[in-house]
């Protein structure tokens, strides 16, 4: 069984992917800590903060407001970026906490073009992260 494999079957026998909560971002100081003092990349539609966390995985943190659009929209929003995180997670360096926040004034983009730039936009994110001096540092 893999790590992102769930030990319950879906109706059809199928195994259940899912996110583990491990790579989530819960705690809203980790949110606070990625916006004040994280690197950040701006792609088409998306803009992620990236914070080194110090753990030998990634997190991710979706942060999407009312303004965007109602729950429903809102909701598959948020499990389009955990999928896509989930899918590109093993391609990026490890240890850093993701915050995603789509942006309203652009076209969210489509399962396949949010595959490569997720990957590009959250590299370029931690390479900012890395330069960028942190207070008390």
């Amino acid at each position: 069984m893999t790590l992102h494999e769930d030990k319950k079957t879906a109706g059809g026998g199928l195994p259940r992917y899912r996110l583990p909560k491990t790579s989530r971002i819960t705690a809203r100081i980790s949110f606070v800590n990625a916006f004040r003092q994280g690197g950040k990349s701006r792609g088409d539609g998306l803009l992620i903060y990236a914070l080194p966390n110090g753990l030998a995985r990634n997190r991710i943190g979706v942060s999407i407001g009312r303004k965007y659009g109602k729950a429903v929209v809102r909701n598959r929003v948020r499990r389009l970026l955990k999928e896509v995180f989930r899918h590109r997670n093993q391609d990026l360096p490890k240890g850093y906490d993701l915050v995603c926040v789509p942006l309203k004034d652009v076209a969210f983009p489509s399962y396949r073009e949010l595959l490569p730039l997720f990957g590009n936009v959250a590299r370029s994110a931690m390479r900012k992260s890395r330069k960028r001096k942190r207070p008390g540092c």
